[in-house]
C-alpha cells in the first residue's frame, strides 16, 4: 500500500502519490487548460480577419466578428469547466490526505509538530496545486507550441521569432522557479519551526510561569515569527520578480 506519509518519501514523489489516485480527473484537469488554445487562436484569427475585411464593408467583416465572439464564448465555458474540475481535484485529494493524517494523529497516536503544522497548513496548500499549479504546468509545456504551430500557418518568419524567444524565457523562468522553490522550503521550515516552539511553551506554560520565564520565551517566540517573516517576505519579493 502506498504511503503518503510526508516523512517516507522526497516532496516530489509524495505528491505523485497524494494525486494517483485522481488520475483520470488530474488528467481531464489539464486537457481543458490546453483545450483553452483552440478558442484563443479563434478569437486571434477572428479579430485579425475582421480588421483584414473591414474595408470591404461590415458584410465582410461580420462572420470573422462571429468567430471571434463565439470563441471569447468558449475560452469562458472551458474555463468554467476547468476550475470547477481543479476544485474537485483539490478537494478529493485535500480531504483524503487530512483522513491520513487524522488516523496519525489520533489512531495511531503519532503526534509531532510537523504533522500538526502539515494538518493546518499544508493541507490547504495542497488546492492550490492539484488545482491550479499542475494542470497550468502542463498547458505551460504544450501551449505556446500549439500557438508557435497557428502562427507558422500565418507566417513562418512570426513562428520563427515566437520560437526563437521562447527560449530564453524558459530559461529565466527555470532560474527563478528554483530560486522560489528553495525559498518557499525554507519559509514552510521556518513555519514548522514557530508552530512547534509555540505549541511546546503551551504545553509547558505552567512551568515558564513557576519559573518566570515569560520574557525569555517571549523573546524566543518573536525571534521565530521575525524569521517567518523575512523569509515570507523574500518568497513573495521572487515571485513578484519572476512576474
Amino acid at each position: 500500500m502506498t504511503t503518503l506519509s510526508p516523512d517516507a518519501v522526497a516532496p516530489a514523489a509524495w505528491l505523485k502519490a497524494a494525486g494517483r489516485p485522481w488520475r483520470r480527473l488530474a488528467m481531464l484537469a489539464g486537457l481543458l487548460t490546453v483545450a483553452d488554445v483552440a478558442p484563443a487562436i479563434g478569437f486571434a484569427a477572428g479579430l485579425a480577419m475582421a480588421i483584414s475585411n473591414f474595408g470591404d464593408g461590415l458584410a465582410a467583416a461580420a462572420p470573422w466578428l462571429a468567430l471571434a465572439v463565439l470563441s471569447l464564448i468558449a475560452r469562458a465555458l472551458i474555463g468554467q469547466v476547468a476550475v470547477v474540475v481543479g476544485a474537485r481535484l483539490g478537494r478529493a485529494v485535500k480531504t483524503q490526505v487530512r483522513g491520513r493524517l487524522l488516523a496519525d494523529l489520533f489512531g495511531r497516536g503519532v503526534r509531532s509538530n510537523d504533522r500538526l503544522t502539515a494538518l493546518v497548513e499544508g493541507v490547504g496548500a495542497l488546492d492550490g496545486y492539484f488545482a491550479r499549479f499542475a494542470p497550468l504546468r502542463l498547458a505551460a509545456g504544450l501551449s505556446p507550441l500549439l500557438l508557435i504551430a497557428a502562427a507558422a500557418v500565418a507566417s513562418p518568419v512570426a513562428a520563427g521569432v515566437l520560437l526563437f524567444t521562447l527560449f530564453p524565457f524558459i530559461v529565466g523562468m527555470a532560474l527563478a522557479g528554483t530560486a522560489a522553490a528553495g525559498e518557499s522550503r525554507r519559509q514552510f521550515q521556518a513555519l514548522e519551526r514557530l508552530s512547534g516552539l509555540f505549541v511546546d511553551r503551551i504545553r509547558t506554560l505552567p512551568a515558564i510561569l513557576a519559573f518566570d520565564a515569560a520574557a525569555p520565551t517571549t523573546d524566543r517566540i518573536a525571534q521565530a515569527s521575525n524569521e517567518l517573516e523575512r523569509r515570507t517576505a523574500r518568497v513573495m519579493r521572487i515571485a513578484f520578480l519572476s512576474s
